[in-house]
């Protein structure tokens, strides 16, 4: 058996299979040859899992917070919210859940939906995020201005 990147093998795996870079094996956990998960597991790489959850495969989430944004808003999120998730700082994850939330009623608070995003955008000195908050922060500022906050 070959398997290329980020893969996860879950199973009787042969000894000699060759398994790519950034895999993971998991092997039978009993004599039948099962496997038997518990919840509250990430396998694969960059994989989370809340509480109460299984998450499998590569950047897998199972069990986290929903982010929830207006839909004019949701294609700029998305970047952000995968990258927030994989740093593993709840300050961030709690940060973004907090813009996400007070962007929920009809007309939102611009003083308090900038406040919350400012403690997004120390997410800035990660490598590649000036560029995505850029543009985040620009599709941010236009909706609060056309919903009128």
């Amino acid at each position: 058996m070959k398997t290329g990147k980020y893969s996860v093998v879950i199973g009787n795996v042969p000894p000699t299979s060759n398994i790519g870079e950034g895999s993971v094996v998991i092997g039978a956990t009993d004599s039948n040859g099962n496997t038997i998960l518990n919840t509250h597991m990430a396998v694969g790489y960059g994989a989370k899992a809340g509480p109460g959850s299984i998450a499998i495969g590569a950047f897998a989430g199972s069990g986290l917070p929903e982010f929830s944004f207006p839909p004019q808003l949701q294609p700029e999120m998305e970047d952000i919210i995968q990258l927030v998730v994989r740093s593993e700082n709840q300050a961030l994850v709690d940060a973004l859940a907090n813009v996400a939330a007070e962007l929920r009623p009809q007309s939102p608070d611009r003083g308090v939906v900038l406040a919350a995003w400012e403690g997004v955008k120390s997410l800035a000195t990660v490598d590649g995020a000036y560029n995505l908050l850029s543009r985040a922060s620009t599709a941010l500022l236009a909706y609060l201005a056309q919903s009128g906050a």
